[in-house]
């Protein structure tokens, strides 16, 4: 029989004839110790750790005794007289007739044996999609740090309806062709490993909902779906009523959740209807501004998805189909620019003194929140070159200003790639609002340093770096500010609909004019602008004569 394991003595080695197409066995040897190293084999097998068999089996003498009946009924060869190990196989095939056992009772759990065999050795680096399908539905164990990282990449390389129709294949057990002869011959008389397999299909369907709930909202996957439940209520009809359940909770789940989100935005904004709110440059609260910043952008973030990064990685043509991402950029540029905006609108040094004064602590207040989307935004304000370059009134600032201003900048410092704020970021507790520029920046070098294919098969070690970090955001946003910050007192979102900041030409060109180089160079500008406004004047006053005589 092929695949078959002549074990020999201690320090002896083991000879095994490869296997098609099975996602947990390669081309492998074995030495002396037990460890299992891949060998350089056809790339067209799945780069995965080599199947290392736990030890806590519970392989008595008893089953051992069964095991080498069968074997030798199968094989019609003699084992020796030496009482040899058991090889991998034999092992796998002992702990599924156990899974068998405790599933007895009902199908509508998944295995309490779910191992992360995969775990023990290399992570799997490249397959084809029928590859990973098989990884996270095998009957010899699942890594489930592997089956995240799918989940979450899973669309840059298949859409849902093929995955679907991959799951559908493994649940009826038409790929048992392509595993081995006994796996199959095992399938024909007791329906065994198929059985763990769709209980593997379930596990990973359920998961799936739970996980990306989301994807299900697209009506023709939704429809595959119900297709797939349809089938199990043949089958196995426990299987079909708990995927259902698990399928009707989790979208009535993110619809409550839209309806609660929609109904906390619309009695915040009633409680301050008729209560204007006053913006003072001198005189606003930094606090209170802080608290309503992080309002805003904890709404914005949050509707931000794993799929737009991973459109937005794929370069220009792809990010014109997003929309949460650019909104929450556009929002973080508004702010920068509006920092700088009332800074040179202060005519006086007095004035512009006391505005950074505040701006520094309004940044302050932010990183204590540990809203750093829009603390960057505040310190790219203050060192833009508009701002920068008023020397007499950097000057003014008390020490302790320019020293806590010093520490922020060191905490979102670019230097070697942003390593004190990925430092300070891991630290935080949710809730949290990180600098998403940064998480962009990872994930667009990810894309455009890796290929997509490797040996003509799909590149998962490349999903996987982008998996770290799409899950680190989806940590961020397990938690909501709106649970611990308590509302503005005032209409905050319509005075700031009313900001509307100075471009950086016009930003440069007020800076010069308050605070000029040479001093004859400056009224030279001033005047020119008075003669421009003047001339423009009269050309609008020429229009409205014009109007009045039409009518």
């Amino acid at each position: 029989r092929r695949g078959n394991v002549d074990d020999q003595t201690s320090g002896s080695r083991e000879k095994t004839s490869p296997r098609r197409g099975n996602v947990d066995d390669g081309s492998e040897r074995s030495d002396s110790d037990g460890k299992a190293k891949r060998s350089g084999g056809d790339p067209s097998v799945l780069a995965k750790s080599s199947d290392i068999v736990s030890e806590d089996t519970g392989t008595g003498k008893g089953e051992t005794s069964k095991l080498k009946r069968k074997l030798r009924n199968k094989s019609g060869s003699r084992i020796g007289s030496r009482t040899p190990q058991l090889s991998k196989k034999s092992l796998r095939r002992s702990r599924n007739n156990k899974e068998m056992s405790a599933m007895k009772g009902g199908g509508d759990a998944e295995p309490a044996a779910e191992r992360k065999d995969a775990d023990e050795g290399t992570p799997i680096l490249h397959g084809t999609e029928q590859d990973f399908v098989t990884a996270i539905t095998s009957e010899s164990g699942i890594d489930s740090n592997f089956r995240k990282a799918f989940f979450l990449t899973y669309t840059t390389f298949m859409d849902g309806n093929t995955l679907l129709h991959f799951l559908r294949r493994r649940y009826l057990g038409q790929d048992l062709d392509e595993v081995d002869e006994y796996v199959a011959e095992k399938s024909k008389v007791d329906g065994s490993i198929l059985q763990i397999r769709r209980v593997r299909v379930l596990a990973s369907l359920k998961y799936w909902i739970d996980f990306r709930g989301e994807d299900f909202k697209d009506e023709s996957l939704a429809e595959a779906l119900q297709e797939i439940i349809a089938l199990m209520e043949k089958e196995t009809k426990n299987f079909s009523k708990d995927l259902e359940s698990c399928y009707r909770k989790r979208m009535a789940s993110l619809h409550e959740e839209v309806r609660r989100l929609e109904a906390e935005e619309k009695s915040v904004r009633e409680a301050v209807v008729g209560k204007p709110f006053r913006f003072d440059p001198l005189g606003f609260d930094e606090g209170g501004m802080a608290r309503a910043l992080t309002l805003v952008e904890d709404e914005l973030f949050h509707h931000i998805t794993v799929e737009e990064c991973l459109k937005w990685a794929k370069g220009k043509k792809k990010q014109m189909e997003c929309t949460a991402i650019p909104v929450m950029i556009a929002f973080s540029n508004k702010v920068a620019k509006w920092v700088i905006t009332e800074i040179i609108s202060s005519p006086r040094l007095r004035s512009r003194t006391i505005l950074l004064q505040k701006f520094i602590k309004l940044a302050r207040w932010l990183y204590e929140l540990k809203n750093f989307s829009s603390l960057m935004s505040v310190i790219a304000g203050l060192n833009n070159a508009s701002s920068r370059r008023l020397k007499k009134t950097w000057a003014e600032l008390p020490p302790e200003s320019v020293e806590q201003l010093t520490k922020l900048e060191t905490i979102m410092s670019h230097d070697h790639s942003f390593g004190v704020y990925r430092k300070c970021l891991k630290a935080c507790v949710p809730p949290c609002i990180p600098y998403i520029g940064m998480f962009l920046t990872d994930l667009t070098f990810i894309e455009d340093g890796n290929k997509d294919t490797t040996f003509g098969m799909v590149n998962f070690a490349k999903r996987r770096m982008a998996a770290n970090l799409l899950e680190e955001i989806t940590l961020y946003q397990a938690e909501r500010y709106s649970r611990h910050l308590p509302p503005p007192r005032s209409d905050w979102w319509s005075w700031w609909a009313t900001v509307t900041p100075l471009d950086d030409n016009e930003c440069y060109r007020l800076s010069k004019l308050i605070e000029p180089k040479n001093q004859e160079d400056a009224t030279i500008e001033w005047l020119r602008s008075e003669s421009d406004l003047r001339q423009r004047i009269k050309e609008l006053e020429q229009q409205v004569q014009l109007l009045k005589v039409a009518k």
